[in-house]
């Protein structure tokens, strides 16, 4: 977990140094989320035909050899992202790194902080409801593994569509306004589960298709407004911090996946959920209120919090402007452009 946390925070990163331009950075996005979903349904795809081809008889060889084999494609994947990405907005030359001063400009930075909170309950209540949903289809719906395995793709593959539609949303609303819009989304694709029996199974798949490619847009538009926060920071304090704005980000997440945990613990025995037996009638309306009601409560929070924050299109376009005014200023006064214009080269 250290390896992939030293790989991931920077990886995070990347879009907020690849480019300045806002749709190129969603765009950027927009591939991470949808293809990460496509590479998980590669490996739950592959993983046992794998385990039984390279084992035969013996499991243990099988898991052993597919591990590595998924472990030497991953290397492969990260030196080519490596060998074939460039970072083309650099910090300013004069800059000193301390990493007391980073983080005192950090939570300095009220938009940062914004997205910061807005990370901490998303995920406590994404959580919530993931670590719910298992129980929704095992005791509410009643439905057996392989139904559920097709509900839980079902959110998977809107998902991947509502990562790859998030730049067309942006195009039409501007990230902030299309982060409100999805959390809202959010909220009532959750809340619309409570009204759903059992029985409707075709909506409730469809309502779960819909959740997701909500879900999808809305986790693109989150990394993408993280950049923007890391070029607020250059353009009103003069240090370019991108490593720390993704890495402290990325800690709120796992503080509120966290929360979430011992939340969705909490609540499923104040319900009287008890595992393995049917449950109460008390203990079902719990569950189904985990998935409905309750994250649809912390999504709605959310939607209201984020009209506080102040990164509008208008404004993103004035600092990208500035922004690349002061680099340009900086290369021109560097002492080869002074060089080379004295010696007329």
């Amino acid at each position: 977990m250290v390896f992939y946390t030293a790989i991931n925070i920077p990886y995070s990163a990347l879009s907020g140094v690849m480019t300045d331009d806002p749709l190129d950075r969603t765009s950027l996005n927009s591939y991470r989320m949808a293809l990460a979903q496509v590479g998980g349904f590669i490996v739950n795809a592959a993983t046992l035909p794998l385990i039984a081809w390279f084992g035969h008889a013996n499991k243990a060889v099988g898991y052993r050899w597919t591990v590595i084999l998924f472990a030497a494609i991953a290397v492969l994947l990260f030196l080519a992202t490596y060998a074939t990405t460039r970072e083309r907005i650099q910090p300013p030359p004069t800059q000193k790194t301390n990493l007391t001063e980073d983080l005192k400009s950090l939570f300095a930075n009220r938009h940062w902080v914004i997205m910061f909170l807005a990370g901490i309950t998303a995920l406590t209540f994404i959580i919530v409801r993931c670590g719910t949903v298992i129980y929704y289809c095992k005791y509410y719906l009643h439905m057996d593994e392989r139904a559920t395995s097709a509900f839980l793709v079902m959110g998977n593959i809107g998902f991947i569509a509502g990562a790859v539609a998030t730049r067309f949303l942006v195009k039409a609303c501007g990230k902030k306004y299309s982060y409100i819009i999805t959390q809202l989304g959010l909220a009532v694709t959750c809340a619309g589960f409570y009204w759903l029996a059992p029985g409707q199974r075709t909506l409730i798949n469809g309502l779960q298709i819909l959740n997701g490619a909500v879900g999808g847009l809305n986790a693109t538009l989150y990394w993408a407004m993280i950049a923007d926060t890391a070029d607020f920071a250059e353009w009103k304090f003069g240090v370019r911090t991108t490593g720390i704005v993704f890495s402290a980000t990325t800690c709120s997440q796992k503080v509120g996946m966290g929360i979430g945990g011992a939340v969705t613990g909490a609540l499923l025995t104040h319900y009287g959920y008890v595992a393995g037996v049917a449950q109460t009638a008390t203990a079902n309306h719990g569950i189904l209120l985990l998935v409905s009601f309750i994250p649809a409560a912390g999504f709605a929070l959310i939607a209201g919090i984020f009209f506080l924050y102040g990164l509008t299109e208008p404004l993103c376009h004035r600092m990208r402007e500035d922004l690349t005014a002061r680099r340009i200023e900086r290369e021109l006064a560097s002492p080869q452009m002074v060089e080379a214009s004295v010696t007329g080269q």
